[in-house]
């Protein structure tokens, strides 16, 4: 998210919030988003499309590799870009 004093302005690609903040439109900017993690010499890649960050209208992500998360299908998501 954005400050309102930071320059954005409501258009396609951001929206304003209540409190005055402006939050992107992801699916309107991107594709695909991937996020990346590196722990302990291992990487996790979590990747999926990016109307699924605009449907969950989210402004944080907790993000992990435990089987139960319900980010858990984008993890190793690779199968995306061979569609």
């Amino acid at each position: 998210m954005e400050k309102p004093d930071s320059g954005p302005i409501e258009t396609v690609d951001y929206v304003k919030l209540a409190n005055g903040w402006f939050r992107p439109l992801i699916a309107n900017r991107y594709d695909v988003v991937m996020f990346i993690q590196v722990s302990n010499s291992v990487l996790n890649v979590w990747i999926m499309e990016s109307e699924t960050l605009d449907s969950l209208n989210v402004s944080s992500l907790s993000l992990g590799n435990n089987t139960n998360s319900k980010y858990a299908a984008y993890l190793n998501n690779w199968e995306l870009f061979r569609q």
